[in-house]
């Protein structure tokens, strides 16, 4: 990668590199002097080759000749040499030479003498020479930190002290040779002004006769009439060839000329300039150069007089003047060979001149004669006092340009003084030599000048490198070439050593109590670590014996609970008196509070010691949200509570998450809402804000206090000391929820104010490609006029193994009433040898039993190649143990306690069902009809919402949602019944519900089919 740094390093040296060979194009040289190649030269013995060649296109970029390209070219490539060779650089410099003598004879920018290109070749040797050591001192300079600690201090002073001087050096002797070669060129160019002052003068006294002549000729024409004033005004001048008089019209009235070929009177001239602009100024015009037509097909210029009779446009007097005739007229008063002076008119077209190659009538080709756009720096010179110096595109010649009065006519003169080059060349030479001569000079004077103070220093760091902490009495320094700062210098270093002297002393005594203290330390460090060595392993066993009897306990307590679920709910689908139903119930509660007791201290014990698993994978969330919802429903009108799900939607569709672990969170922070609210409502609201997932769950409880709520979320507390007393709990809900939620990486937060109110909010971060559910999905649902769903009634023959007869009991019970053939095994040996001698269609496997457990028996099934489906049971809730199950060969694992319902569908996964009757389905068929033709009467109910909400009447408003609650329960819109009762309670309080409504109707509309 590029450092920054370093491409600005670059880019600099490039950018002063190319202006500078943009100003040395300015002088008017065949070899420029290219004193900007210095900035590749320097890029390439800093940063190598590459860069160098970079740097070189970018300074180049002005040269337009191939020849100079090459010759810069050259001298990189002799700059790479001379980094290489040590000795007898010199010969590089004469090959240097050579070769551009050779590049410049063989392939010259333009014809010259030998002399010419010899010099060429010592400008650009001298400049090579100049750039090398510029570029030596410049790199000796600008060497890095790390660089210049090894370079002596009398270098770098020499060096920067030879680089300041140079540079100021190197531009007065550029602005000598530039002042020496614009003063030079000054005294051609007001020479040739004066030339061009003078054929001004003698073209606009030839255009005033030309003006006079016509003017008489117009004055006698009403004395001699027309045809004998314009043959007159022919005659007047050897240049007129013919004349002519118009009307108004542009028609000819008369006209001469000698030897006219053909009578024009009559004909119209109106489309000629010299017709039309008289008409237009009523002033004296002179036109551009055009043929000759009817009267010849000669090369003329037209000057028109116009006419004028009772102050109105009478016509025009036409003169034409041959350009053949005009140039035998005008004769230059001198000759100079290195001058062309061209007259043309308004369209380039040659008029006149000398020295050109173009014959008059001829278009002029100026492309190279054009002035230069690249010459301010020359152009506008200090030296040149007079004006500006305007060269042309090639830069051998001086332009001159001016207008002649009274047309459009240019007058341009060209000076070639390219004869003048060898003279500046000469002059460049002399330049460089004495700016090579000037650096040498300065060089070894800047050296010499720093030797005088750097050897005072040398002298210090002599008696620093032997000094002698040691030595009682050093010796006394004198310094040669002292200044104030080197004698303050020298106090110092002898202060400081006569204090390191007496430091060294005291060290010595220091450094031999810091090695007996330190031998003492190392000897009680020792100790100390042996001593946390045995604690750390006191804890780690002491760990595992926690680990080890807690999964065990749970194994214990979770069989009998396991037993005691099974049977009460057995019991419980039989009818009973209401007093023995009553306790049956309470008998049911507790058990499954106590297993949920158990379920949190395994789960705190785990995350004590952070192996709680995770298993994390993509699930619906709002199906997830409706089951919790319809799970609690019951406890909620047990208790008369109103129990909202209240979604805003957007809301995503799916989550990455543990749903187990989730659920865990939200089911229990919904059944401390449930237990502690006694009236009002319980909320659980899900939204999306901030790019988080807002699980909020809110009741119009008792509230929790500030004291309390700072150690709510800690292990066995609870808010309140009576709490325990009146409710029951261990204090661990709060503790694992907020555990689970920082594991899964979300947020727990809690908002509550007494006697008002608790919230809990749960934020779960989103990522920014989650897909979002607009509105609620159109779901099949089962409502309070369903059907009682009959048991289901399965095919096969299944073996039970349990080392618990009572859980073989329970296991046999549930399963016979199904139309299964039951056996039962003691343990796994126990169910191998059944499984040899019967056939079986599936196998329900307990992993925990003596003689040999679940496990063992499993892999011995699939090793002897017997492929009935096996059905784990196992009180273990650990992912580990689950893969376990899964690994020995277990299709599917069921946790103890085993719900009813749950065992049914997993058999129901490996065994026939029998057909549920007929009329259940053709009844269930119905419902979802009903449900159908209920949702589509959804928008007429919206509207009529809409109308109570804009009038404001009770009345009907109370009655609409009385009706809307007790139809959409039935119909298991249950979101839709809930906002409706809110709605109403509101209502009978004497209060306009208008937040409620709008929710009620935002619902309603999102079931809109």
């Amino acid at each position: 990668m590029v450092q920054p740094h370093k491409l600005f390093s670059v880019a600099a040296l490039s950018l002063f590199g190319l202006i500078a060979n943009l100003l040395a194009l300015e002088l008017p040289l065949t070899t420029p002097l290219l004193l900007g190649n210095l900035a590749f030269i320097v890029i390439l013995q800093r940063h190598g080759l590459w860069w160098g060649l970079a740097s070189a296109i970018l300074v180049l970029f002005p040269l337009d000749s191939p020849l100079y390209w090459l010759c810069s070219l050259l001298q990189l490539l002799t700059v790479l040499l001379f980094s290489r060779v040590t000795r007898r650089k010199w010969l590089l410099l004469l090959l240097y030479f050579l070769c551009c003598l050779l590049v410049l004879f063989w392939f010259p920018v333009q014809k010259q003498p030998f002399i010419a290109v010899l010099l060429s070749a010592l400008i650009l040797t001298s400049t090579l020479m100049i750039l090398q050591h510029f570029a030596r001192l410049f790199i000796f300079q600008s060497a890095s930190q790390q660089t210049k600690r090894q370079q002596p201090l009398q270098k770098q002073l020499g060096s920067r002290i030879a680089i300041m001087a140079a540079i100021p050096w190197s531009l007065m002797i550029s602005a000598l040779l530039h002042g020496s070669v614009v003063l030079n060129l000054s005294g051609y160019v007001n020479e040739l002004a004066m030339q061009q002052q003078q054929i001004e003068s003698q073209l606009k006294q030839k255009l005033m006769s030309y003006q006079a002549e016509l003017r008489l000729a117009s004055s006698y024409a009403s004395l001699v009439g027309d045809e004998q004033s314009l043959q007159q005004l022919v005659y007047s001048q050897p240049e007129f060839i013919s004349a002519l008089r118009t009307d108004a019209a542009g028609i000819v009235r008369s006209f001469f000329k000698e030897q006219a070929a053909q009578d024009i009177a009559g004909h119209s001239v109106a489309h000629r300039d010299y017709f039309i602009e008289p008409q237009r100024t009523g002033q004296a015009y002179i036109s551009d150069v055009f043929q000759g037509q009817r009267l010849g097909t000669d090369l003329l210029f037209a000057l028109s007089l116009p006419l004028f009779q009772e102050q109105q446009f009478a016509g025009v007097l036409e003169l034409s003047v041959a350009l053949e005739r005009l140039t035998t007229a005008l004769k230059p008063r001198y000759q100079d060979n290195h001058l062309q002076v061209i007259l043309m008119d308004g369209q380039q077209i040659k008029i006149w001149g000398y020295a050109a190659p173009q014959l008059p009538g001829q278009k002029m080709a100026l492309d190279h004669a054009s002035v230069a756009k690249s010459k301010a720096y020359l152009t506008h010179s200090p030296f040149h006092s007079p004006g500006e110096l305007y060269f042309n595109q090639q830069g051998n010649k001086i332009r001159l340009e001016s207008q002649i009065e009274g047309t459009n006519w240019p007058l341009l003169l060209l000076w070639d003084y390219s004869h003048l080059a060898l003279f500046y060349q000469l002059l460049t030479l002399a330049a460089l030599l004495l700016m090579l001569a000037g650096f040498e000079l300065l060089s070894r004077s800047s050296r010499r000048f720093a030797s005088g103070y750097t050897g005072a220093l040398q002298q210090l760091m002599n008696a620093i490198e032997n000094m002698q902490l040691h030595s009682v009495e050093p010796a006394k320094l004198v310094l040669k070439n002292s200044a104030l700062e080197f004698e303050h210098l020298l106090a110092s270093f002898t202060s400081l050593q006569q204090r390191l002297q007496s430091g060294h002393k005291a060290l010595q005594s220091a450094l031999e109590e810091k090695t007996n203290l330190s031998q003492q330390l190392e000897q009680r460090v020792t100790e100390r670590t042996a001593e946390l060595s045995i604690e750390r392993d006191k804890a780690q066993q002491l760990a595992s014996t926690k680990t080890r009897f807690l999964a065990n306990m749970s194994h214990e307590l979770r069989t009998p609970l396991t037993v005691i679920l099974g049977f009460i709910q057995q019991i419980m689908t039989k009818p009973h008196d209401s007093l023995l139903q009553s306790q049956l119930q309470t008998i049911d509660s507790q058990s499954k509070f106590l297993l949920q007791i158990v379920n949190d201290i395994l789960d705190a014990a785990k995350m004590d010691e952070g192996k709680l698993p995770l298993e994390l994978l993509d699930f619906e969330l709002q199906q997830l949200l409706n089951e919790l919802h319809q799970s609690l429903l019951p406890a909620a009108q047990a208790k008369a509570l109103n129990f909202c799900l209240d979604i805003k939607y957007p809301l995503p569709r799916t989550l990455h998450s543990d749903p187990l672990r989730l659920k865990q969170i939200l089911m229990n922070l919904l059944s401390n809402a449930l237990k502690f609210t006694q009236q009002g409502e319980v909320r659980l609201s899900a939204t999306i804000a901030q790019n988080q997932l807002h699980l909020v769950i809110s009741d119009t409880g008792p509230g929790i206090s500030s004291e309390m709520q700072q150690k709510l979320f800690a292990a066995f507390e609870q808010g309140d000391p009576g709490v325990s007393r009146q409710f029951g709990g261990t204090g661990l809900g709060l503790y694992i929820c907020k555990q689970l939620a920082d594991l899964l990486g979300y947020q727990l937060t809690l908002h509550s104010t007494l006697e008002q109110g608790t919230q809990f909010t749960l934020a779960i971060p989103l990522t920014v490609h989650t897909e979002l559910l607009l509105k609620a999905p159109l779901q099949s649902t089962r409502n309070s006029m369903q059907a009682q769903q009959q048991l289901p009634t399965f095919v096969g023959k299944v073996l039970i193994v349990d080392d618990v007869p009572d859980l073989r009991l329970l296991f046999s019970t549930l399963l016979k009433s199904t139309g299964l053939e039951i056996q039962t095994a003691l343990n796994g040996l126990d169910a191998i040898q059944k499984v040899t001698l019967e056939t079986f269609d599936l196998i329900l496997m307990d992993m925990h039993m003596p003689v040999m457990d679940g496990l063992t028996a499993t892999l011995e099934l699939r090793r002897l190649g017997y492929q009935i489906p096996i059905i784990a049971l196992t009180a273990d809730v650990q992912a580990e143990q689950k893969r376990l199950c899964l690994q020995a060969g277990c299709q599917t694992v069921l946790t103890k306690p085993v719900q009813a319902e749950h065992l049914y569908s997993k058999i129901a996964e490996f065994l026939p069902v029998k057909q549920s009757e007929k009329a259940e389905t053709a009844i269930q068929q119905q419902l979802d009809e009903l449900t159908a033709m209920y949702r589509e009467s959804l928008p007429s109910v919206a509207l009529d919402l809409e109308k109570l909400m804009q009038v404001k009447d009770p009345v009907p408003t109370a009655a609409l949602l009385h009706r809307i609650k007790g139809t959409s329960a039935c119909f298991g819109f249950n979101r839709i019944s809930s906002l409706a009762a809110a709605a109403e309670r509101a209502l009978a309080e004497n209060n306009w519900p208008l937040e409620q409504l709008k929710e009620l109707l935002i619902a309603i509309q999102q079931e809109n089919p």
